[in-house]
């Protein structure tokens, strides 16, 4: 007899903020057009590229196709490497010397236990997926690192003594995690099917997960559009992106000016927007 009890969530509906959901389209397959669209790379390289057949993948996820790719995609990347590939429109971090053993490693007493954690990431680390990367070495984001692991900010967030220190990425359980070659975009008729509300918004800046990819796969789920696509607002009268609805059920937004932490970036216009689709 089966003894796993089942669950039902009382689930009204989900958002979804740049999410890759088709290798077909995301990632890797749309940033030689969107960089070409953005003028980081002019039209004869990206004919080039098109010409060849090629088309690489995220994270090696499927085999790249085409000929004689790798030096073309060498030669984009060069237009890329000084920007922050998860907003164009922002310049990387500056490059520092390679951490030490001793910057890497944190240490915070929580009630007498020290806990320590890994301090940061390197950009090698932090996109691992990302080709032809110069810098690899800088660290970042150790201020997050130190902040969440201070005692009094673990107190006030609740987080138990017994749990270890915070790291960014956590590595650990890549051991049991693998990519699904159909990515996630089935799920998006069972959540029709079952009438559940969806709101998917991209940054448009960003470079990781393009902007464009989204367009190309919620293209082929050949959903009506319900709701014209239009600019949207804040309070303030600030044109902060574009819309539409597909099937009364898929709300697709656009935010303008900022890449893939939009929440990160766009405050106000993504508070809004995420309280107008609660409401």
């Amino acid at each position: 007899m089966d003894q796993r009890v089942k669950y039902r969530y009382p689930m009204k509906g989900i958002l979804v903020g740049n999410g890759a959901t088709s290798w077909d389209y995301d990632n890797a397959p749309s940033i030689p057009k969107t960089a070409t669209d953005m003028g980081l790379i002019p039209q004869s390289l990206l004919d080039q590229w098109n010409n060849n057949g090629c088309t690489i993948f995220f994270n090696d996820v499927r085999p790249d196709v085409g000929v004689d790719c790798e030096p073309i995609w060498d030669e984009m990347s060069k237009s890329w490497n000084d920007l922050n590939i998860y907003d164009f429109f922002r310049t990387n971090e500056v490059p520092i010397t390679p951490p030490s053993a001793e910057d890497r490693i944190g240490k915070s007493m929580v009630n007498g236990v020290e806990k320590t954690y890994k301090r940061g990431m390197t950009q090698a680390e932090y996109t691992p997926w990302l080709k032809h990367i110069v810098n690899n070495d800088r660290l970042m984001y150790t201020g997050l690192s130190d902040y969440l692991n201070d005692a009094d900010v673990r107190t006030a967030l609740h987080i138990p003594e017994s749990a270890p220190g915070w790291e960014e990425c956590n590595t650990s359980i890549n051991e049991d995690y693998s990519l699904q070659q159909e990515g996630s975009l089935w799920i998006y008729d069972v959540l029709r099917i079952n009438g559940y509300k969806m709101l998917f918004y991209s940054g448009e800046t960003d470079g990781a997960i393009p902007t464009l990819g989204t367009k190309q796969w919620l293209k082929e789920l050949n959903w009506p559009v319900t709701t014209p696509w239009a600019k949207w607002m804040t309070a303030d009268g600030q044109v902060n992106g574009w819309s539409t609805v597909y099937a009364d059920l898929l709300n697709f937004t656009i935010i303008r000016g900022v890449g893939h932490m939009a929440p990160q970036w766009a405050r106000q216009a993504c508070l809004d927007m995420v309280n107008a689709f609660i409401s």
